[in-house]
């Protein structure tokens, strides 16, 4: 595994190509809203759709402003880990409910401007 990747669980969804693209995306875009004084210490969360069933997440309890790849996790619709370390951020179930409600959302940010 290569440094700053979270251990992938036996069975569990790959850390691809394309998951690696949009981590990278929401740790330049959760060092903007924190630069832009939008979010303080452990304030806001992001997430992005993979897929209609998937989701990578930001883990709860993570300052924006030092987010590492080992603090995005990739989860189910209910919010149970499939990839990575610790538990998803409590705002999941908010998340979930704008993608339900537009299903072509590709992300979502939870900030506090």
């Amino acid at each position: 595994s290569r440094p700053g990747r979270a251990r992938q669980k036996p069975g569990s969804v790959r850390w691809s190509t394309l998951v690696e693209d949009i981590a990278t995306t929401m740790l330049e875009t959760a060092f903007a809203i924190h630069r832009a004084g939008w979010v303080a210490g452990m304030d806001g969360n992001l997430s992005a759709r993979l897929d209609d069933a998937t989701f990578l997440v930001t883990r709860a309890g993570t300052a924006k402003g030092r987010l590492r790849r080992d603090d995005l996790l990739v989860i189910d619709v209910e919010g149970r880990v499939l990839h990575g370390n610790g538990r998803a951020t409590t705002e999941w179930p908010m998340h979930r409910a704008v993608y339900q409600a537009r299903p072509r959302a590709r992300a979502v940010i939870h900030a506090h401007p």
